[in-house]
């Protein structure tokens, strides 16, 4: 594969052949994980002199696996001259080699390969055939493999990365610059008609204790005419509704009237459970893609949660709950870039308790680590009443200016972990412990 035009210097140059973004909908069953070891070339630039050849773990960035391209930290500068969006010639570049066989039980069907995170810009081929490229170091970039692989056999897939790019200078902070696959690749499968993307607005009313749901689903590109889109909650059918393609022959249709593929469901849900992050109520989502015969096409589903929206000066109120013994059972919120860590060990002194992460197994299993150092912010409280020292799970986590892998989201719905998307400004949290009543607050700059 070579890389043509010089791309990755060019800011207009987003993506080719990459499929809109969506949120990650799949059944594991649907799943082929490409974690693993993966045979890697480090050219000097692209398309340039070897460097290096080793073979490096995905996800796992190589900056943090001994091939002589470290890691580079930088605040107010960038990590190297411009003016933007010039990037400089000596530029690592980092090839990913993997033979893969397709299932065979995958035929008819259509392959995508799914790449969590590159840093900072993508091209992918099959068996030396160009595919498409993307930049957007912290989303998941998606390729439609389905005319360049054959179920049932075997190819070669070449995973190229450049540290830099024109969209490093949008992509700069205060932050280690590091470079790879740092985000689990994997390939997936659909039926040609599917479910591409589904968007679920939930609100609960505290006088009426009503809810609304507003569910709006994208289907793929392959139409199933006479289709429609049925949405049940809690195994109740909620309502459905027609589903949209293109029309198959009027040009002013599509360019004029056309609402774009899939449609909307809206439904009232009486007397339904709010969430909270003392009770984390989550509610069963189900959507189907529904042919005319009663057929079911496709079929996705998640959990979501009615709740109260936020005031508006967005203050977050997380408890903390001590038993008998004094250990604290609730605690948060955490200002973290994907940090190999989520739990705190609370250091209680007379005068400034303080918080400070520890490793944690629940926290590993969620928020995989990237290769990064381990985050040792520490945050500090105001002068308050005594507690006892104990060690918390964290109830809360801003995503540092960048998104974050959708497994994390997820993770945060079950134990009643808030998300904080805000950037800018000033938030805080009061922590209250229920032992002492004493209430301490906590400042971070975002």
């Amino acid at each position: 594969m070579t890389i043509e035009a010089r791309s990755w210097t060019r800011p207009e140059a987003v993506a080719f052949n990459r499929l809109p973004m969506t949120t990650f909908l799949r059944d594991p069953s649907e799943v082929v994980s490409l974690d693993g070891v993966w045979s890697f070339t480090l050219l000097d630039r692209p398309g340039g002199a070897v460097r290096a050849e080793a073979t490096v773990e995905v996800p796992g960035c190589w900056t943090m696996q001994g091939v002589g391209d470290p890691p580079q930290y930088t605040n107010v500068q960038m990590p190297f001259p411009g003016p933007p969006p010039r990037v400089p010639d000596e530029n690592p570049t980092g090839v990913y080699r993997r033979t893969v066989e397709v299932p065979a039980a995958w035929a008819g069907r259509r392959v995508v390969l799914h790449v969590g995170g590159a840093e900072s810009v993508l091209y992918v081929a099959v068996d030396g055939t160009f595919v498409g490229m993307g930049t957007d170091s912290r989303l998941p970039q998606e390729f439609d493999l389905t005319p360049h692989v054959a179920p049932g056999s075997p190819c070669e897939l070449t995973l190229t990365v450049v540290r830099w790019s024109a969209a490093t200078y949008l992509e700069d902070q205060d932050h280690w610059y590091h470079a790879g696959l740092h985000r689990s690749v994997l390939l997936y499968s659909t039926p040609p008609a599917h479910v591409a993307d589904v968007r679920a607005v939930a609100d609960w009313d505290p006088d009426t204790g009503h809810g609304s749901l507003e569910v709006q689903v994208t289907t793929g590109e392959a139409p199933a005419r006479g289709a429609r889109l049925r949405v049940a909650l809690d195994g109740a059918v909620v309502g459905e509704t027609a589903a949209r393609w293109e029309h198959p022959t009027s040009e002013p249709v599509n360019a004029y009237v056309f609402a774009g593929r899939g449609g909307v469901v809206r439904a009232a849900v009486p007397e339904v459970a709010p969430w909270s992050a003392e009770t984390p109520r989550l509610h069963d989502l189900r959507v189907e893609l529904v042919a005319g015969d009663g057929d079911v096409l496709a079929k996705t589903s998640r959990s979501i949660s009615d709740e109260i929206s936020r005031p508006a000066d967005a203050k977050l109120k997380i408890k903390l709950r001590a038993d008998h013994t004094g250990a604290v059972t609730v605690i948060g919120p955490k200002n973290h870039t994907e940090p190999d860590s989520a739990v705190y060990d609370l250091k209680w002194s007379a005068t400034r308790p303080s918080i400070r992460i520890v490793d944690a197994e629940a926290a590993a299993a969620s928020l995989r680590p990237c290769g990064t150092a381990r985050d040792s912010q520490e945050l500090v409280t105001r002068q308050g009443g005594s507690c006892r020292a104990g060690v918390a799970l964290m109830r809360g986590w801003r995503n540092a200016d960048n998104p974050h892998r959708y497994r994390g989201y997820r993770c945060g719905d079950v134990p009643g972990v808030h998300v904080e998307f805000a950037r800018g400004g000033r938030w805080f949290a009061s922590w209250q412990c229920s032992k002492s009543s004493t209430t301490y607050q906590i400042w971070t700059a975002l």
